[in-house]
């Protein structure tokens, strides 16, 4: 399924990544996420067709809207840090992100196998 506004697809704030890192806060939700204190004037929407792929730096501030339509949305995202990362959760540092990553995900055919 294409992705586009009215599903929430992703958007990004065009050339925040050359602002280095901007202070965030806990997203309002407390789901994990976090955001910025002040939003970007505008954002770009990532139109994107069934196999398509972005790549962008942590630094570049981005999000996805709300899903209006009836169909879900599904995305896969990949991280990639160094090894020398280290990981924190609620403000306590756990070590490397290497060795307690935050996130135990299985291939996106197992999550949903029944998506196009």
């Amino acid at each position: 399924m294409e992705m586009s506004p009215q599903n929430g697809c992703l958007q990004i704030a065009p050339a925040t990544h050359l602002a280095g890192t901007i202070e965030s806060i806990e997203s309002e939700d407390r789901d994990g996420h976090r955001t910025v204190a002040v939003e970007p004037q505008s954002f770009l929407p990532l139109r994107m067709m069934p196999g398509d792929a972005v790549a962008f730096t942590r630094l570049t501030l981005h999000g996805s809207g709300a899903n209006s339509t009836d169909q879900p949305r599904l995305g896969y995202a990949v991280q990639y840090h160094r090894d020398d990362v280290r990981a924190s959760k609620n403000g306590v540092e756990i070590g490397l992100l290497k060795d307690n990553p935050p996130f135990h995900v299985r291939p996106v055919a197992d999550i949903s196998p029944n998506m196009e």
